[in-house]
C-alpha cells in the first residue's frame, strides 16, 4: 500500500513537470466522505437506515421476549411437565432460539448492503459531480482527500463544499421530479 503511494506520488510528480511546460496545472481535492455525511441525500439515507434498524430491533425485542417466556414456563413449570411433553417443549425452545439467532444474523446481513449500496450510489453520483465540475473550472486533477493521502492542502483547493451545496441543489430537483 505504501509503495503503491509513493509509486502514484512519484508519477504524479513526472506528470507535473511535463505539464508545467506545456499548461497551467490545477489541482483541487474532494473529501467525499464528508460530501457523503454534509448532503442532504447522505443525512436521508442516515435517518431511513437508522428507522430501518428500529423497526428491526422491535422485532428483534418481540422475538426474544416470547424466547424469554418458553423459557421462564419451561423452568417453572418443567418438573410438572410429563418427560415427553418436557422434551417437545425444550425442542421448541431450542428450535425458536436457533430461528432467532439466524434471523438476527440475516437481517444485520441485509441492512449492511443495503447501506453499502446507498453509499456505493451516492458516493457514485458525487463522483459524477466532481468530474462535471473538474472539466467547467478546468482542473487537471481532483483528488480524493482520504484515498490519495493528501495530509494537507489549501482551502481554497477543497471542492467538498461546492461539491454538497451542487449536489443537494441536484437532489432537490430529482425529489421534486418525482
Amino acid at each position: 500500500m505504501r509503495r503503491g503511494i509513493i509509486f502514484m506520488a512519484a508519477v504524479l510528480l513526472l506528470v507535473f513537470a511535463s505539464y508545467t511546460t506545456a499548461a497551467e496545472v490545477k489541482i483541487a481535492y474532494v473529501n467525499l466522505q464528508k460530501a457523503l455525511n454534509d448532503s442532504n441525500t447522505g443525512k436521508d439515507a442516515k435517518a431511513e437506515m437508522a428507522n430501518e434498524i428500529k423497526k428491526r430491533q422491535l422485532e428483534i425485542d418481540a422475538k426474544q421476549e416470547e424466547l424469554k417466556k418458553l423459557k421462564e414456563e419451561l423452568e417453572k413449570k418443567g418438573a410438572l411437565l410429563s418427560k415427553e411433553v418436557r422434551e417437545q417443549k425444550e425442542a421448541e425452545f431450542s428450535k425458536k432460539s436457533q430461528e432467532f439467532q439466524r434471523s438476527f444474523v440475516q437481517s444485520e446481513d441485509v441492512l449492511r448492503k443495503k447501506e453499502q449500496e446507498s453509499v456505493r450510489e451516492i458516493i457514485k453520483e458525487l463522483e459524477e459531480i466532481v468530474k462535471a465540475m473538474a472539466k467547467e473550472k478546468g482542473y487537471t486533477y481532483v483528488f480524493e482527500k482520504n484515498e490519495s493521502g493528501i495530509l494537507y492542502g489549501p482551502a481554497d483547493s477543497d471542492l467538498t463544499e461546492e461539491i454538497v451545496k451542487r449536489y443537494d441543489k441536484q437532489y432537490k430537483k430529482d425529489k421534486e421530479k418525482k
